[in-house]
């Protein structure tokens, strides 16, 4: 009971450093914003710290997460927080409160999860740009864009190897987010489509669950790209096998200077890389061995189960990633 309490105190006490230190942060009135759209494990640590390179960038990481969220973050979030922690299709309401939230950090008004050591080099006392990196909010990804009028820029990886980094990280699924919202259901899915899922989640293997799982939370997102030429898609694969061509496009989408920087932090493990990828992996980066990076993941599973792990995406129709390929094919 002791520890508990210590470890309670501990958090507060880091809350309130942090939230100190961000109090005397400046963003400039009619502030550019840039959304950066991804899933856990898919690079976006490594594209956001490519992004914050450029010193006039005050980077946000997972301003909708409410497992990392702050006593004051939640404050604001509980008014439009789902079950499961992401936000689908939420109501009138809901959607009132999530904007009004997102003002504020569009703004500055509120900061979160943003660089707070004010003795380092990333740590940022006065912005002219806000940059946010979602995870649990990609459901709502056009709503979010409309609202700030800012760019985006959507990444994913390949989901086997997403899959694969999650499932060793024993990081959970967030599937009962989708499958538990009515709405989501009677307009993303089809009966088939709805059948498989229920067959996944009950009778099948870890793995083809991680794979359902990429698919539920990236569905409304392929989709909405589709839509939007002016958003910019980045993959985790040629991020790493192509630096230089992938930071030339997001340089030049978000009108970025420093490109320098950017490169020197993409071939850097990044701060995720540190705390959640083996030991080879960190190496692996550090000497630039990009096929590892992009198709290691081949050893560990068989043929038979990447074919049944791919065959979920061809019952969504998302033709993004193909069975036997390491790349996908960049028609979102």
């Amino acid at each position: 009971m002791i520890q508990q309490n210590m470890r309670s105190i501990k958090k507060l006490s880091a809350e309130l450093l942090k939230e100190a230190i961000w109090s005397c942060c400046k963003v400039q009135p009619k502030t550019t914003t840039h959304s950066l759209f991804s899933s856990r494990r898919s690079g976006s640590t490594m594209l956001m710290e490519a992004i914050a390179s450029n010193y006039e960038i005050l980077p946000m990481g997972q301003p909708f997460a409410s497992y990392s969220a702050s006593s004051m973050q939640l404050k604001q979030m509980l008014a439009f927080l789902q079950p499961h922690g992401h936000i689908i299709y939420p109501d009138q309401e809901a959607s009132k409160h999530m904007l009004h939230y997102f003002d504020l950090l569009l703004k500055g008004e509120l900061i979160v999860g943003a660089p707070w050591r004010c003795w380092h080099h990333s740590f940022r006392r006065s912005s002219s740009r806000v940059a946010l990196k979602i995870l649990a909010a990609k459901a709502v990804m056009e709503k979010l864009a409309s609202h700030s009028g800012g760019s985006v820029v959507y990444s994913t990886r390949h989901p086997i190897p997403q899959s694969l980094s999650l499932m060793r990280n024993h990081w959970g699924l967030t599937v009962q987010a989708y499958l538990g919202n009515i709405k989501f259901i009677e307009r993303e899915l089809s009966q088939k489509q709805y059948d498989l899922c229920m067959d996944i989640v009950k009778n099948t293997s870890l793995l083809r669950k991680y794979v359902l799982n990429w698919v539920l939370e990236n569905l409304m997102a392929i989709r909405a790209m589709s839509k939007h030429p002016e958003w910019l898609y980045l993959d985790y694969e040629r991020c790493v096998l192509y630096p230089e061509e992938s930071l030339q496009k997001l340089q030049q989408h978000l009108q970025l200077h420093d490109f320098e920087k950017m490169l020197a932090a993409i071939q850097k493990p990044s701060r995720s890389t540190r705390n959640a990828s083996t030991s080879v992996t960190r190496e692996k980066i550090a000497t630039s061995d990009q096929a590892y990076l992009v198709n290691r993941w081949r050893k560990d599973i068989s043929l038979d189960d990447e074919l049944k792990a791919m065959q979920i995406l061809e019952v969504f129709e998302i033709d993004l990633y193909r069975y036997g390929e390491d790349l996908p094919i960049c028609n979102v």
